[in-house]
């Protein structure tokens, strides 16, 4: 019973809106657009983890 009035109550967290996932639909292809353009240039995963690890450490 609590376990259904949950699901009831975040419904709406979980449902996604059609206008939201239609613009990020188009700026991850604007983006990849760009990296496979040269128009910008990736960080390695190695560097993103690092920046990630030095701000969680302040």
């Amino acid at each position: 019973m609590v376990g259904e009035l949950v699901e009831r109550l975040t419904a709406d967290l979980h449902r996604g809106r059609a206008d939201v996932d239609a613009a990020w639909r188009a700026e991850v292809s604007r983006r990849v657009d760009d990296v496979r353009a040269g128009r910008v240039e990736g960080i390695a995963a190695e560097e993103v983890s690092a920046r990630i690890r030095r701000i969680v450490s302040q």
